[in-house]
């Protein structure tokens, strides 16, 4: 008959983190994240807190449907009717979504993003930023930034920064890793 053996763990004795850390003594910085964020001039948690975003993008002031100006970034809160992801004749996914308020609805487009056809379910909230185009002869709304409200995450009022990035840094990415380095 086998007896586990049971080891005592030793309390783990972590360094404090200081401003002078290497970048990879924040959570969520791995060894293959680390040579990504170096390339934007981040080595240590000072470079990460003093890395400040290009813009903000503000959920705070939203626009009701039949407000919205041509050609003006605004924000907008609807309900989502439906949506659906087709490929066009130039080999290009577009994916549109009918999306509503209590003062009318619009069409929606996204290009070569076809997974959000999962994303935008029937009755669920989202929040776009974004500027209303002519396409097709129809007027749509190409947004520049989203989130679904339904799932958790409260953007209505949030002031969510935008950082420069390089290839393999994402942005929800970068703003995890500099809330870990601030916190």
């Amino acid at each position: 008959m086998r007896t586990r053996r049971t080891q005592q763990r030793k309390p783990s004795q972590q360094k404090p983190v200081s401003l002078d850390s290497p970048i990879t003594a924040v959570k969520g910085v791995n060894s293959k994240l680390a040579p990504k964020l170096r390339s934007l001039g981040l080595a240590t948690v000072r470079d990460l807190l003093y890395f400040f975003p290009r813009r903000h993008i503000d959920y705070s002031s939203s626009v009701s449907i039949s407000e919205l100006a041509p050609e003006t970034e605004q924000t907008v809160l609807a309900q989502v009717w439906g949506a659906s992801s087709k490929k066009s004749s130039c080999g290009m996914w577009v994916t549109e979504a009918l999306v509503g308020d209590d003062t009318g609805m619009m069409q929606v487009i996204w290009f070569n993003q076809p997974y959000l056809e999962r994303k935008l379910v029937p009755n669920s909230r989202i929040a776009m930023i974004g500027r209303t185009k002519i396409w097709k002869g129809n007027k749509v709304f190409q947004p520049t930034s989203f989130g679904v409200l339904d799932q958790g995450n409260s953007l209505e009022g949030a002031l969510i920064p935008v950082y420069p990035l390089t290839e393999g840094v994402y942005p929800r990415q970068l703003r995890g890793v500099v809330r870990q380095a601030l916190d």
